[in-house]
């Protein structure tokens, strides 16, 4: 963390998360489309589903052991305190971690890229060109509706939805939706659609916003999202200071990581039981309750 004042260090945490999370998506999006590309067959899918995940939280489980101890090593001072525990540096200790952590991962991820291989072909569709998407990007006033609402719901939520942010954010949001109503009419003047190619953003949007079951998977993954990111981001901080002994995140990390490996290795079977919208719906109204 460079030395800079409380609010330099927020701006300075917002970017560098901002920028790990779009590194992230980038990686994410194209590993989780692979099982569409690997096989056709929707029961092969789920079982490579299931190798995917039981796999992923058997690694997840290797870095909730290993963290700590790894941190507790790499900032380990050399220097005790007068109990003669050994003081650690854990900022030092947190950084080098990641680091071993980043390297590994990028390894891991070309071996993924190297080794997959896409067996179902896409439908040739009309070549796409750079200048269509773009004319699509600053002429779409959904599109622009759309990122709006984001942004402003993500300052909202930030805030705490905090009655005294709400007047700013109305005005904001009718402001910059004025502005993206005459950018976009000015540009659909200047612009105007090519007949050889098309925007395969446009036509990726398009297909998106008329899939209602997709929809309703989008907001249920964002709120399934957003209460493990509030679960995961408040468990160092609850264990240490409500429990007074950080040393049970580990053991509960890898408690939960094999319970959810157990699942995993059932949802074939349940699946056929109950179906996947069901089962989907059960295991989420259970995992609410507890």
């Amino acid at each position: 963390m460079p030395d800079l004042s409380l609010n330099g260090k927020l701006i300075y945490a917002y970017i560098t998360y901002t920028l790990v999370m779009m590194a992230y998506t980038a990686v994410n999006i194209p590993y989780g489309a692979l099982m569409g590309v690997i096989t056709p067959n929707s029961l092969e899918r789920t079982s490579v589903s299931t190798y995917r995940f039981v796999l992923a939280f058997t690694g997840g489980i290797l870095i909730q052991t290993l963290t700590l101890p790894l941190v507790r090593w790499f900032g380990d001072t050399g220097v005790v305190d007068g109990a003669g525990d050994p003081i650690i540096n854990q900022a030092t200790g947190f950084f080098w971690t990641m680091v071993l952590f980043a390297t590994l991962s990028v390894g891991l991820f070309f071996v993924t890229f190297a080794t997959c291989r896409e067996r179902v072909q896409p439908i040739a569709q009309a070549p796409a060109s750079f200048q269509e998407d773009l004319r699509f990007l600053m002429t779409s006033r959904k599109l622009h509706q759309i990122v709006l609402l984001g942004v402003f719901f993500l300052i909202a939520l930030s805030t705490g939805f905090s009655s005294r942010v709400w007047p700013w954010l109305l005005v904001s949001y009718v402001g910059l939706s004025a502005v993206s109503w005459l950018a976009a009419s000015w540009n659909r003047k200047q612009t105007s659609p090519s007949a050889l190619s098309v925007s395969s953003l446009e036509l990726d949007f398009n297909d998106l916003s008329r899939n209602v079951p997709w929809l309703v998977l989008f907001g249920f993954g964002l709120f399934q999202l957003m209460a493990a990111f509030v679960r995961g981001g408040a468990l160092l901080y609850y264990f240490t200071y409500y429990i007074g002994d950080k040393s049970y995140v580990s053991l509960f990390l890898v408690t939960g990581s094999v319970a959810a490996i157990s699942g995993m290795l059932l949802t074939r079977q349940l699946t056929a039981w109950f179906g996947k919208k069901h089962l989907m719906i059960l295991m989420n109204v259970v995992t609410a309750i507890c």
